[in-house]
């Protein structure tokens, strides 16, 4: 095991996966390569199988709360904060400084044209 993953406590930023699953599988599935925490629950295992697989957006949305209900009531990590990322992308529209790491982007400037 990497010692990075042998901590107390680890703090790892996450913020950068453009899609939830992505968290999911890497570090929240039992047994991921970067799942710090260690915890395993079967339940949270098939959801996050679901969820990768499934063509119905409601019931894809209904697993995704049931997994976070999971992590609130059971779950060993903490997420301290989300942050917005927005993007703008019209022919109207002009002035918005686009910044390349995400929810940075300036819209005080943009202009409708």
């Amino acid at each position: 095991m990497q010692k990075w993953l042998d901590v107390d406590l680890g703090v790892t930023w996450w913020a950068d996966r453009v899609v939830p699953q992505i968290n999911l599988d890497l570090a929240n599935r039992s047994g991921a390569a970067w799942n710090e925490s260690h915890w395993q629950d079967e339940r949270l295992d098939e959801l996050i199988d679901f969820t990768r697989s499934a063509l119905d957006q409601d019931a894809r949305t209904a697993a995704y709360k049931e997994i976070q209900r999971l992590f609130l009531d059971e779950g060993p990590i903490i997420v301290p904060y989300f942050y917005a990322s927005f993007m703008v992308m019209a022919s109207h529209v002009s002035g918005v400084v686009m910044h390349p790491f995400s929810g940075r982007t300036h819209f005080h400037t943009a202009v409708l044209s």
